[in-house]
């Protein structure tokens, strides 16, 4: 003769399961999200200041992407946000020797990332048009095209290694020469 205490232990187990479950749903958010989160906020602060840009503000974001990226570095945001931490570093802060580190590290960990090849060439110009050192960018440039012969910025960095030694002088020379033999 069955037991009046089976179908009291399935009841039992279902609204167990099921409390687990809601409990589950309404539980605050991950570590994760919490980061997510903060960097949306502090997006939004720094949108909506872009004209004049708060130092402070704008570190804090970068520190934030370079502190999610390492914590979370499997997460598909990852990469975006460590390569947004170098545009920062090397726009809004002015921090070049760290934006160039931030985009190594960026082709380090995610070699396969879309914005891999940019990142080679950012730091041709990083050293060329900011820290003035040509011998690095040509370096940066030629690491370039031996990878992405044939992108995007190809034909720039081709010109931009060409032309990397002349002064301004010489350049506008170079160039104007070649506008009176067209």
């Amino acid at each position: 003769m069955p037991s009046i205490y089976m179908p009291l232990k399935k009841i039992f187990v279902f609204f167990s399961t099921l409390s687990l479950l809601l409990s589950a749903c309404s539980a605050p958010p991950s570590k994760q999200v919490e980061a997510q989160n903060a960097i949306k906020a502090l997006e939004a602060k720094v949108a909506t200041n872009i004209e004049t840009v708060d130092y402070n503000l704008a570190n804090d974001l970068a520190t934030s992407y370079m502190e999610y990226a390492f914590k979370y570095n499997d997460d598909s945001l990852a990469a975006n946000y460590l390569f947004k931490a170098a545009s920062l570093q090397k726009g809004a802060l002015g921090e070049y020797k760290d934006a160039i580190e931030t985009l190594q590290n960026f082709i380090k960990n995610y070699p396969k990332d879309q914005n891999v090849p940019k990142a080679y060439f950012f730091i041709g110009t990083i050293y060329q048009d900011n820290l003035k050192e040509f011998g690095n960018a040509q370096t940066a440039y030629q690491t370039y095209l031996e990878k992405y012969p044939n992108d995007t910025f190809a034909k720039d960095a081709r010109i931009l290694i060409e032309n990397i030694s002349l002064t301004d002088e010489e350049l506008l020379k170079k160039i104007t020469q070649k506008k009176d033999s067209l």
